[in-house]
């Protein structure tokens, strides 16, 4: 997906006017009840933990925001270049992505005592 970003306007002391946002759209929505990953029943290590029930749970909720995943990276991406580029910043180069359907639920199926989200 290509975003296109309109040159950001800069106040008196190079900062940005637009508080930083360089003419971003507005992708980034506040989160539903339907968008926020639930968690699994049984938290990661216990006996009734079931570690390929939580990866397919996990992909399956993150398949549906993914997009907005997207959308927010690219966004994110457009303003980091044009604000390197307002302020002559040379970078080799900038990178950008969501989370692999399949390395997300891979991650969520690991049981961490210390983290069962």
């Amino acid at each position: 997906m290509s975003t296109t970003v309109p040159p950001a306007s800069t106040g008196k002391d190079g900062s940005l006017a637009d508080g930083g946002r360089a003419g971003a759209p507005d992708l980034v929505q506040p989160a539903t009840a339907q968008q926020v990953p639930q968690p699994v029943a049984a938290p990661p290590g216990s006996p009734g933990f079931d570690p390929e029930a939580a990866r397919l749970k996990a992909i399956d909720t993150f398949e549906k925001v993914r997009p907005l995943y997207e959308d927010f990276a690219e966004v994110l991406r457009s303003i980091l270049r044009e604000t390197l580029s307002h302020r002559k910043i040379k970078v080799a180069s900038i990178e950008a992505r969501a989370k692999a359907l399949d390395s997300f639920g891979r991650k969520a199926s690991l049981a961490d005592e210390n983290d069962p989200s």
